[in-house]
């Protein structure tokens, strides 16, 4: 239950006391990108485990005065205001500096001697806030969508400044335990992806000394085959009809979005399905891979359990006799950049399956491909785990979360020490 000392108050009143900041981002056109600058952080770059910003469009920097506010701050919460609402990334200090599209909105306190900012990334995942934004997605006339105006004039209440460090200061411990495991996967997906390019795209693989290779040759035993040689299914979801709830309601099945797909395992997807859901189905150890969308197009994702998508993404599935998963996943990696460059689409860019498939890659010697396998596997297994790790602790954090920020846990009392206030 909520002490007399927390106040209810409405981010109109804030904006207007210069408390908060809400803003929205920046209407690029195609024109301003350029080959380095900021990044164009849009919905898809924000995903489960933070922000992701692979295939991000960049703006230059001398467009700096011209972006105001829309270029993030350290404290900001940016959420995401279409078609997954309400998603959030939190831009801390080691946050690379990126700017705003227009479909994220940004959340800035102006006054952290009054709201804690950690407190309000919280509070923007809370119950509270997530009410007013089905009831403010319900009476706008495009779907899905939140407008400026209405974020502007939501109710929010805010417990005493040492309440709010204290709740914050129990979530984020959560959240730094999951950063640093999300830290410790980048660090085995980069030796991975280090080694998958000095064997197969420089061809210093062991024993390349004694083969006298010359420069951009093919080596012996080596092929060049499309996609579809390499696979024993390749096959786009499917999204079972929403006007049939039996399809959606007590579903137990996972049903992906391209935005969940992550180049990491998939563990659990944002929306289920049900087992009367006529849906297309993939096993564990399929690559599900994006084939629509900016920056998503190429995303992947490795399959753990059964499972569905939508019709966003393609199941690829390894032909074991010619190549393994492990290295069927690095060598769709290795095609993303080509792939992007022949997706099309004037609305939004996407790549069919036709072209997936007569896609050619470079296949080494099945001798090489498990060699690579016993060196990553390792690292693929420790990666599962850590991502295992994390999945129960958002889920201790979701379960903390909601009983905090009402006040059912209370806090107030709780010594967080001087080190969290100075972080």
């Amino acid at each position: 239950m909520k002490a007399p000392t927390w106040q209810t108050t409405t981010t109109r009143e804030l904006i207007r006391d210069g408390v908060l900041e809400i803003g929205d981002g920046y209407r690029a056109r195609n024109s301003e990108f350029s080959g380095q600058g900021l990044p164009f952080l849009r919905i898809g770059n924000i995903g489960v485990h933070g922000i992701n910003l692979s295939g991000a469009n960049l703006l230059p920097v001398s467009l700096l005065d011209k972006l105001g506010g829309k270029v993030s701050q350290a404290g900001d919460s940016a959420i995401a205001t279409k078609a997954t609402i309400g998603r959030l990334a939190f831009i801390d200090e080691g946050t690379p500096r990126v700017v705003y599209s227009p479909q994220v909105s940004y959340w800035r306190v102006l006054r952290p001697d009054l709201i804690e900012p950690q407190f309000l990334r919280y509070w923007l995942q809370s119950k509270e806030f997530i009410t007013q934004a089905i009831q403010t997605k319900g009476s706008t006339s495009m779907a899905d969508y939140i407008n400026l105006h209405d974020q502007r004039l939501m109710a929010i209440t805010l417990p005493p400044l040492a309440t709010q460090r204290a709740i914050a200061a129990v979530l984020s411990g959560h959240d730094e335990l999951i950063d640093n495991n999300l830290r410790r996967i980048q660090i085995l997906q980069d030796i991975s992806w280090t080694t998958y390019l000095e064997w197969f795209v420089d061809r210093r693989f062991p024993g390349h000394e004694d083969l006298g290779l010359v420069k951009d040759s093919i080596p012996e035993g080596w092929h060049v085959t499309p996609l579809a040689e390499l696979c024993s299914r390749i096959q786009a979801g499917s999204t079972p009809l929403r006007s049939q709830p039996e399809y959606w309601e007590a579903g137990d099945i996972d049903w992906y979005k391209t935005g969940e797909l992550q180049d990491s395992f998939l563990l659990g997807s944002h929306e289920k399905i049900s087992k009367a859901a006529p849906a297309r189905m993939f096993e564990p150890g399929t690559i599900l891979m994006a084939i629509y969308g900016s920056p998503t197009v190429g995303r992947l994702g490795i399959v753990t359990s059964l499972c569905s998508s939508n019709q966003a993404a393609l199941g690829l599935v390894a032909d074991t006799k010619k190549v393994s998963p492990i290295t069927l996943f690095h060598l769709l990696k290795d095609k993303r950049e080509h792939l992007n460059q022949i997706a099309h689409g004037a609305a939004q860019q996407n790549i069919s399956k036709e072209k997936v498939e007569k896609t050619v890659v470079l296949v080494p010697p099945r001798s090489l491909i498990n060699h690579f396998d016993q060196y990553v596997q390792p690292m693929w297994d420790l990666t599962l785990n850590l991502q295992g790790q994390n999945e129960k602790l958002r889920k201790a954090r979701t379960l903390l979360l909601p009983k905090l920020i009402s006040g059912d846990i209370d806090v107030s009392e709780l010594d967080i020490g001087a080190s969290w206030l100075a972080a």
